[in-house]
């Protein structure tokens, strides 16, 4: 059983990502992959989000620059982060998120994958 679920706080902009988070945690739990949730703007309260917004500090940006998703299926997990772009010819993402992941990864061995949907790939 897929549960889907949509979060009134998201900016309108988000919507790309909000179907691909839908699309992605319903192909993952297809395949017998139990996804978790850790997004800060889906966990969080209103306004402990709308602080850690404001809040530039590494604390903050932490936070709010880790991953989306956690995908495990028996002993294998791995964090996965979800990226969308509407640019044919740039993907971006954000370098202090890249280095934390690349820290995490090296350094202690949880690898984040990147998945990108978007019009650099063609959907």
């Amino acid at each position: 059983m897929v549960v889907i679920t949509i979060y009134s706080n998201e900016h309108y902009l988000a919507s790309p990502h909000i179907m691909f988070e839908i699309d992605f945690k319903r192909l993952c739990e297809e395949h017998g992959y139990k996804v978790t949730d850790i997004s800060y703007h889906h966990n969080f309260q209103e306004d402990t989000m709308k602080y850690l917004r404001g809040n530039s500090s590494p604390t903050s940006l932490s936070v709010r620059l880790s991953p989306d998703l956690i995908v495990s299926k028996g002993n294998d997990t791995k964090f996965y982060e979800l990226k969308t772009s509407l640019s044919k010819d740039i993907m971006r993402m954000e370098a202090y998120q890249l280095m934390l992941n690349q820290i995490r990864e090296v350094h202690f061995k949880t690898p984040c994958i990147y998945a990108y949907k978007g019009r650099l790939s063609n959907g």
